[in-house]
């Protein structure tokens, strides 16, 4: 049997000690390679880090001052106010609050006046917001074009109303008086605003149909047609008139309380006379 020679292991020794301090080597270079890598990025992050931090306090500080700032000038504002130096800023409602502050005869309110049918709502001028009067006297050109009239606050058209026929024409201060003692009797038996009692009557009593002339020459028929919203208002205010001024007649009622037994029953849909 040959027997081995321990030479070439011997040989190869050195070799291999070389070859694993040389990988030792590398290993150490690439793990302190890495671990300045690590610290140039950390460094980096805590500095990017500082600078969002230093730019955010920066920020605050301003936002603060701007706080203050204002703090001050409202301040000032609300004591040059106190003192009447300058007038109270105007709020978004400060039209709407002008209108509610104008009242009938300095006593009935538009604020709370409601107009529950839509369809007659542009044609019933009797809101805060439309053409509120302190008096039913505007002495407004209403008929110059058509469809102004609508426009006109109704207790006006109800005052004008009365000024029917020839020996009343012009008796416009006798017609406010009329109905600013109408009122008052409302007031007193219903215990409601006038103005709404009004509105109440015009969308109860309204006539919503009509019959008209279908037809020409010699053959002419009646046929159903509906009755505008504008026309509902108009008829509405001529039936009242007229029939206050009837029932006034050869009776111991006056017209006040003949118009005021007129609109209470209107509002409450009774037949009564």
């Amino acid at each position: 049997m040959k027997k081995l020679s321990a030479q070439p292991y011997a040989n190869a020794m050195p070799n291999l000690q070389k070859q694993t301090r040389k990988s030792t080597r590398q290993r150490e270079e690439r793990t302190t390679q890495l671990q300045i890598f690590h610290l140039r990025d950390h460094t980096s992050n805590f500095a990017i880090a500082k600078k969002t931090c230093s730019s955010n306090r920066q920020q605050q500080r301003h936002f603060d001052a701007e706080d203050l700032v204002q703090q001050v000038n409202n301040r000032s504002r609300e004591e040059e106010i106190d003192a009447g130096v300058v007038a109270a800023p105007v709020d978004a409602s400060a039209e709407n609050k002008i209108y509610c502050d104008v009242m009938l005869f300095n006593c009935w309110t538009y604020d709370d006046v409601q107009i529950n049918d839509i369809s007659v709502e542009d044609y019933i001028t009797a809101i805060a917001s439309k053409h509120p009067v302190y008096m039913q006297h505007t002495a407004g050109r209403y008929q110059a074009k058509r469809f102004t009239k609508a426009q006109s606050p109704i207790v006006e058209r109800l005052t004008n109303s009365l000024m029917m026929h020839g020996r009343n024409n012009g008796k416009k201060l006798m017609v406010v008086r009329i109905i600013k003692h109408v009122m008052e009797i409302i007031h007193l038996l219903t215990n409601k605003n006038p103005i709404q009692v009004i509105v109440d009557v015009v969308i109860n009593i309204g006539p919503r149909e009509d019959a008209t002339r279908i037809g020409s020459a010699g053959v002419v028929r009646h046929g159903a047609v509906d009755i505008s919203p504008l026309r509902r208002v108009n008829r509405v205010i001529y039936l009242l008139t007229i029939g206050a001024r009837k029932s006034a007649f050869r009776n111991i009622k006056t017209i006040v309380e003949c118009l005021a037994d007129e609109l209470i029953n209107a509002t409450k849909g009774s037949s009564n006379r």
